[in-house]
């Protein structure tokens, strides 16, 4: 739980997946089907950012659109880490993954059969992201790693300026009710995240940023 004292608020957030790569920064290339996954209140996989030109675009998977299983593995209650994994299967081109995918706006259910493809070459960072924010949302920066790389990012006002390979970001920090969560949002280069902390933890991965 996130508690505020003084003028210290905690926050351990591992972030949005990709269904794809290594667990290391500054992958030489991502495999996958180009879904960028998290996990809502309701502990089920929901579709958070589509990779453009992607598997997963092509077969018309939004965000917004939950993964209910992989190969016939039902998702729910499975950690990010464990579906990731699933998703990303044995990381080969051409190979082949069943995802059972639903819209809860039209309530369409379907399978598909999507074949894993190489999705790019320039990732930013990737791997297991942890970050503490020391200070408050309106004044305070946010610590920690990505991957094997050390971040250190102001924090002012409700904004994160984010700095990945030598670029620049803005990030939206928020409070969710009844104050004890966070969630971060935006765009890390061309890449859509959304970290939020329940009861102040994550568990995760972040797969690909791209520039």
């Amino acid at each position: 739980m996130i508690r505020k004292i003084g003028f210290s608020l905690f926050a351990a957030i591992t972030g949005i997946l990709i269904a794809a790569g290594q667990a290391h920064a500054n992958a030489e290339r991502v495999i996958g089907v180009g879904v960028q996954i998290t996990q809502n209140s309701s502990l089920q996989t929901q579709v958070v950012g589509v990779v453009p030109r992607s598997p997963a675009e092509r077969a018309g998977i939004l965000p917004g659109d939950l993964i209910l299983a992989v190969d016939g593995r039902p998702t729910s209650g499975q950690g990010l880490d464990t579906v990731t994994a699933w998703l990303r299967g044995p990381g080969f081109v051409g190979s082949f993954v069943l995802m059972d995918v639903y819209t809860p706006s039209t309530q369409f259910g379907r399978v598909l059969s999507l074949q894993r493809e190489a999705l790019g070459e320039d990732c930013l960072l990737e791997g297991s992201l942890r970050l503490r924010l020391m200070g408050s949302p309106d004044s305070g920066w946010l610590t920690g790693t990505i991957g094997n790389q050390s971040v250190h990012w102001n924090v002012s006002f409700g904004r994160v300026s984010a700095q990945v390979g030598g670029r620049f970001s803005t990030l939206q920090m928020r409070l969710l009710p009844p104050g004890r969560d966070i969630e971060i949002s935006g765009w890390l280069g061309s890449t859509p995240v959304r970290w939020r902390s329940f009861g102040g933890y994550f568990s995760g991965y972040q797969s690909c940023i791209r520039p």
